[in-house]
């Protein structure tokens, strides 16, 4: 198993949590306030224009980082491991 695998489950939880949370109150916000959920049809499109925003930000970060790092490539367990084995 890569080792990157279990930060990319745990950072799939974290967004299916955060998005769960926000369907919830949105439609506890209809069903117990009575408010609409016309704008929706109208709006839905600047969610993934955030996601993609998000991703974007977060990869530049990391590669930012990646390259003010001493090393040219990610440290292994093992010495003289090739990248990714």
């Amino acid at each position: 198993m890569p080792p990157e695998l279990p930060l990319l489950v745990e950072r799939c939880r974290q967004g299916g949590g955060v998005a769960l949370i926000a369907v919830g109150f949105i439609l506890l916000a209809n069903t117990r306030f009575g408010i609409t959920l016309d704008w929706i049809e109208e709006w839905w499109p600047v969610a993934p224009i955030l996601v993609g925003a998000y991703l974007l930000t977060k990869a530049l970060q990391e590669r930012k980082a990646a390259e003010s790092y001493d090393e040219p490539y990610p440290a292994t367990e093992f010495p003289g491991e090739p990248f990714g084995s």
